[in-house]
C-alpha cells in the first residue's frame, strides 16, 4: 500500500511562543524566536496537506496554541473537511470567549499537564509562579462550556513518587482520562538529565497508576517505552503505545516555520510544505526506511520489529547520534551516559522564577 491511501496524523505547531518555559518541553524551536505562518497561507497549506493525505486527525499545538489569534479558523477548516481536531495546551491562556467558542465544535477535546498535586511542584516544573492557578482556571472554563479535558502528568525523575497524588487531583477535578507521558528527551529537555525517569521511576509511577481507586480513569502511556525497562504486561490496566515513525498511521509535525518533520520530538525536517508536496515528503527514505535500522544492544530482542529500541529521536537529541538507544535504556547500560544522568539528578530542583507581577510587587 502507497503512503498516500494510508491514514495519518498531523500536530499543528501554530507558534513558536509560549508564555511557560517548561523544563521537560521538547520543542526544537527557542520560544524567544517567535515564528508563526500566516492565517491566510496556513489555511491554504491545511487545505493541501488533506487533499494530497488522508489526515484522520489534527493536534494543535505550539508553543500555546490558545496565542495563536486564527486558531478557530484552523477548527472550521478541520470540521469542513471532516479532521478530528484537538489540543496540547496548558490551559493558561483560555478566556471564557475561548472555552465558548471551542464549545461550538463538536468532539474537540484539550490535553492540559498538570505535573504535580500541588502548586510548588507544577510552578517548578513550568517555569512560572502562578501557573497551577491559572492552569485550573482554565480547565474549569473549558469543562463549563462542554469541552472535553483530558490530564497529563509528563513523569520525571522529580514528580514520579508523586503520580498516584497527582491523579488523586486530577479526579477531584472531575477528569476521566490521563495521559501518562515519559519524558522524552529533545528541545530544552534534552539539556535537562536531572528530569530523566529511572526504570524504578517509572515502576513506582507505573504501579501508583495501576491502584484500583483509579479503576474508572482511562490511562495511557504517551511515548515509546522499550520492554526491556518495563515489562507492559505488568500493568494491564495502562495503555501502552509505539513508536509509529515509519508505520501507517504516522504523527508528522508541521512546524511555525512551515516545515515537515517526522515528528514532534525530531528537529530536523523533511522539507518545507510550504512549497513541497505533502506525499512528496513523506516517501522520503528518512520515513520509509525508519524502521529498518535500530541500534546495535537491539540486535535478537524479539521486540526489535516494533520497539525499535525505543525513542530514537531523543536518542539523537541526547548522544548526537540517532540509532543510538533511547536514553531511557542507555542510563542502564552505560556507565559513562549513568554518571552523567546521576551527577544532574543529585542538583537541587530549581524553583520557577518570578511572574512579573511578583517582580515589581517585590522592588516596592
Amino acid at each position: 500500500m502507497k503512503y498516500s491511501q494510508q491514514r495519518f496524523g498531523l500536530t499543528l505547531e501554530l507558534t513558536s511562543f509560549c508564555n511557560l518555559r517548561c523544563r521537560h518541553c521538547f520543542n526544537s524551536f527557542e520560544h524567544q524566536d517567535v515564528q508563526a505562518i500566516p492565517g491566510d497561507e496556513l489555511l491554504t497549506i491545511l487545505d493541501r496537506a488533506f487533499t494530497e493525505l488522508h489526515f484522520e486527525r489534527l493536534t494543535l499545538s505550539g508553543g500555546e496554541p490558545f496565542s495563536y489569534p486564527g486558531v478557530f479558523q484552523v477548527l472550521e477548516l478541520c470540521a469542513a473537511r471532516d479532521v478530528r481536531a484537538n489540543f496540547v495546551s496548558n490551559a493558561t491562556l483560555v478566556t471564557r470567549d475561548i472555552a465558548r467558542q471551542l464549545g461550538k465544535f463538536k468532539g474537540v477535546a484539550v490535553q492540559v499537564a498538570i505535573n504535580g498535586p500541588r502548586a510548588e511542584v507544577h510552578d517548578a516544573a513550568v517555569g512560572m509562579h502562578g501557573a497551577w492557578e491559572r492552569t485550573h482556571l482554565g480547565i474549569e472554563r473549558l469543562r463549563f462550556h462542554g469541552v472535553g479535558v483530558i490530564g497529563c502528568i509528563v513523569i520525571t525523575h522529580r514528580n514520579a513518587a508523586l503520580v498516584g497524588e497527582t491523579l488523586d487531583h486530577l479526579q477531584m477535578c472531575g477528569l476521566r482520562a490521563v495521559t501518562l507521558a515519559r519524558l522524552l528527551s529533545g528541545g530544552l529537555s534534552a539539556s535537562h538529565l536531572d528530569l530523566l525517569p529511572t526504570r524504578g521511576d517509572l515502576l513506582m509511577a507505573f504501579e501508583q497508576a495501576s491502584d484500583s481507586r483509579f479503576r474508572d480513569l482511562h490511562l495511557r502511556v504517551a511515548g515509546p517505552i522499550p520492554p526491556c525497562v518495563i515489562d507492559h504486561a505488568a500493568f494491564p490496566t495502562l495503555q501502552f503505545g509505539w513508536c509509529p515513525n515509519g508505520s501507517a498511521g504516522q504523527d508528522f509535525a508541521l512546524g511555525p516555520d512551515g516545515k515537515l518533520r517526522s515528528c514532534t520530538i525530531v528537529g530536523h525536517a523533511l522539507g518545507n510544505a510550504r512549497f513541497c508536496s505533502f506525499s512528496d515528503l513523506i516517501l522520503s527514505p528518512e520515513v520509509t526506511k525508519y524502521r529498518k535500522r535500530t541500534p546495535e544492544f537491539c540486535t535478537g530482542c524479539p521486540e526489535q520489529p516494533r520497539c525499535l529500541g525505543g525513542c530514537g529521536a531523543a536518542a539523537l537529541a541526547t548522544t548526537g547520534d540517532p540509532w543510538a538507544l533511547d536514553p531511557l535504556v542507555l542510563q542502564h547500560v552505560d556507565p559513562n551516559f549513568r554518571l552523567r544522568v546521576r551527577t544532574a539528578q543529585a542538583r537541587p530542583a530549581l524553583e520557577p522564577p518570578a511572574t512579573q507581577a511578583q517582580t515589581t510587587r517585590a522592588s516596592h
